[in-house]
Parts: C-alpha cells; sequence; structure tokens
C-alpha cells in the first residue's frame, strides 16, 4: 500500500467525482432552467436534493458500514446479512420517498411518484453495490461508473428536450448506473440468510444510518426548508448563488471515499496522520473558497445569467460555508473509523437543531442573507465539534467477535 497507489487512487476518485459534477452543472442544469420557470427549476432542485438524502443515504450507510466490516466476515467465511439489509432500506426508501415528494410537489400525481420511487431504488441500489470496487480498491470502475452515469444524464437532457419532463434526467442516469455496477458486481447474488454477525451489523447500521441521515440532511436541507417558505424562485436563486463552491466540494470531498477505504485496514488511532490531514485541509480549503470567489461572477453570468444580479450578494457568505462543509466532511473519515458511532448521532444532532433553528430564526429577520449566515455559523459549530472528539476521545475502533 504505497502512497503512490493513494494519491492514484484519490486521483481517480475526484476524476470519478468531477465528470458528472461538470457535466450536470455546466450542461445539464443550466440548459433545463432555460427551458422551465424559476419556480419549476426550483422544483427540480428540491427533488434532486430529496434523492440524494433518502436513497443517497440509505444505500451509502449499507456501502461504508459493509466496508468498515468486510474484513471480518472475510476472516470468518461470512456471507449474508446484507441482502436482507438492503431489503429493508428499499421499503422504508419507498416509504420515505413517497411522502417526501407529496410534500415537496404540494399534491399527489402517481406518474411524477413512481418515476421518483423508482429513480430512487435504482440509486440506493447503486450506492450499494459500489462497495464492491471499494472493498477491492478498484478506482478504475468507479471511473468507469461515472462516466457511464454522465452519458446517462446526458442522454437524460434530450428526453427532457423533446418531452419537457425533466424527471427523465435522473431517471435515466441512475438506471444505467445500476446496470453497470449489477453486472460488474456479485453483492445481488449473495445468499439472503442471517449470520452470527446480523444483530451487531443491523444495530451498528441503524447508529450509521441516523448520523448519516443528519449529515445529509444539512447538506441539502437548504433547498428543501427554502422551497416551502420562500418559493421556487428563491431556491433558483439560493443554488445559483453556491453552484461553484459546490462544484469546489463536490470534487474534493471524493478523498474522503479512498481515505475510508484504507483508514479501513488499520486499527490504531493515527494522530499526526491525522493532522497532517487537517492541516491540508485548511489550506486546500482556503485555496477553493478564494478560487470561487474570484470566478463565481464570471461562471454565472456563463450558466445562469438570470440569476447572477440577485445570486452574486450570497456568494461570500454561501462559499465559506461550502468550504467548512468540507473541511468537515475531510474530518469526518476519521471520526467514524476511530471514535464510538454515538459520537456520529450526537454530533450531527446538535449540527442540525443550531442548523435549522439558526438558519430559520435568521431566516424571519433577515431574509435570504440571514439563511445563509445561519448555515455557515453551524458548520463552524460542526468542525469545532468534530475536532475536539476526536482529539479527546479514546480509540474505539469495533472488533467484532
Amino acid at each position: 500500500m504505497t502512497i503512490f497507489r493513494i494519491l492514484n487512487d484519490m486521483f481517480l476518485n475526484i476524476v470519478a467525482a468531477t465528470v458528472p459534477i461538470v457535466v450536470l452543472q455546466i450542461l445539464v442544469f443550466p440548459n433545463v432552467a432555460n427551458h422551465i420557470s424559476e419556480s419549476s427549476y426550483g422544483l427540480l432542485i428540491a427533488i434532486y436534493s430529496l434523492i440524494n438524502i433518502i436513497p443517497g443515504t440509505i444505500g451509502t450507510t449499507l456501502n461504508n458500514i459493509r466496508l468498515l466490516h468486510s474484513n471480518k466476515y472475510s476472516e470468518n467465511n461470512y456471507v449474508g446479512d446484507f441482502m436482507i439489509l438492503v431489503f429493508i432500506g428499499s421499503v422504508l426508501n419507498i416509504i420515505a420517498i413517497s411522502i417526501g415528494t407529496v410534500i415537496i410537489e404540494g399534491g399527489f400525481n402517481i406518474t411524477n411518484s413512481l418515476i421518483v420511487i423508482a429513480i430512487s431504488i435504482f440509486a440506493l441500489l447503486h450506492d450499494y453495490l459500489m462497495v464492491e470496487f471499494r472493498i477491492k480498491l478498484n478506482y478504475k470502475l468507479i471511473l468507469i461508473d461515472r462516466l457511464i452515469m454522465s452519458f446517462g444524464y446526458i442522454i437524460g437532457m434530450i428526453i427532457f428536450i423533446l418531452t419537457k419532463n425533466w424527471y427523465f434526467i435522473f431517471l435515466i442516469a441512475h438506471f444505467i448506473g445500476f446496470i453497470f455496477v449489477a453486472f460488474k458486481t456479485s453483492l445481488l447474488k449473495e445468499n439472503r440468510i442471517k449470520t452470527p454477525l446480523f444483530s451487531f451489523i443491523l444495530k451498528d447500521s441503524f447508529l450509521f444510518l441516523v448520523g448519516a441521515f443528519l449529515l445529509r440532511l444539512t447538506s441539502y436541507a437548504d433547498k428543501l426548508l427554502l422551497y416551502p417558505i420562500l418559493g421556487g424562485a428563491s431556491v433558483a436563486i439560493y443554488y445559483s448563488a453556491t453552484i461553484l463552491s459546490k462544484m469546489v466540494s463536490l470534487a474534493i470531498t471524493p478523498i474522503n471515499s479512498v481515505a475510508l477505504s484504507y483508514l479501513s485496514k488499520l486499527n490504531e488511532k493515527p494522530k499526526k496522520l491525522f493532522w497532517k490531514v487537517f492541516i491540508l485541509g485548511v489550506f486546500v480549503c482556503f485555496t477553493g473558497y478564494f478560487l470561487s470567489i474570484i470566478l463565481s461572477e464570471t461562471i454565472l453570468k456563463i450558466l445562469y445569467p438570470m440569476f447572477v444580479d440577485e445570486a452574486i450578494k450570497y456568494i461570500y457568505i454561501t462559499s465559506a460555508s461550502t468550504v467548512l462543509h468540507v473541511l468537515g466532511s475531510i474530518i469526518q473519515p476519521f471520526v467514524l473509523k476511530f471514535c464510538s458511532m454515538k459520537f456520529q448521532i450526537v454530533i450531527n444532532s446538535v449540527d442540525v437543531f443550531i442548523y435549522t433553528g439558526l438558519s430559520l430564526l435568521l431566516l424571519n429577520t433577515y431574509g435570504l442573507m440571514g439563511f445563509c449566515i445561519g448555515v455557515m455559523i453551524s458548520k463552524i459549530i460542526k468542525v469545532i465539534m468534530l475536532l475536539l472528539v476526536y482529539a479527546t476521545s479514546k480509540n474505539e475502533t469495533i472488533v467484532l467477535q
């Protein structure tokens, strides 16, 4: 496990994450925004956020739990548990995504609901099955997967132009992504049986799911909170104000996936490595922040000329919030691997409470700018909590019996 191999995998994973981001944010979303109203575009962003929160959380939870405990299953020659968990997760997903779609759309539309449910199932299964690539440290296949999904977004955009139904953008991309990983992995063929580890894994999955849900909620809830309060136009403006910093952050955070894959092989808490990574993260985030500030207005004029005058007012605050979120996500894999799972729930619960309470309080007083300031303050507090937990907690890497 050489440093060159690790850096190479990080590079591949960054490229893998960047390609679909560029396709969505530079090509697909601006094109769609030019063909639909502000309120409809706000609805699109809200549904996109919902998909990332619900199936994204469940699929990623199962992915990470399997990754963290893969060695113990291999050592004991156990095969099972996870297809049962996938079934349970799929049922929870269908219920939650159905309710969420009705709330966001303000009513029940059977066609739209069925399409969103289908998208969510493909997304959940895709995110879980990807774990086989991570266990085998095969980041070339992860890159190929992202290229295929990016192609799906483009095909979906073409179908949108013909049908004016933007739901197909997500449906096509997640469907072909699922088909690819289903053929390239063997996990769907596993026995649907319980092993002696099932009870522990079920409990650990629940704790991780709660923590991951709270984490994703703070990543995407801004659009979901703003949509019913201020309407689709404000969501469109806010999303435009965060566009470049989000692209920078989404290009950086794939490092976490690689980091957790390699940290899963360790049993001792690497204190020196943590602080080196943290200092590097601070440098990267400062660089990303200033890049966002310098380039945002030019990028907005190209991608979202209809929103640029309003969106530019919020750039300094939204960019700061995003890079603070990235800094927290750089610390997260260390806390996840070497600290008790309860800290995930405590930290993320406090974060959601502060995020929601403070941003809504300031929203009522100062409007959209107040909301942005509230989000930024919550990100500062989150980073401080993560640092304190890792620095003060004992090594609590879980050893299964």
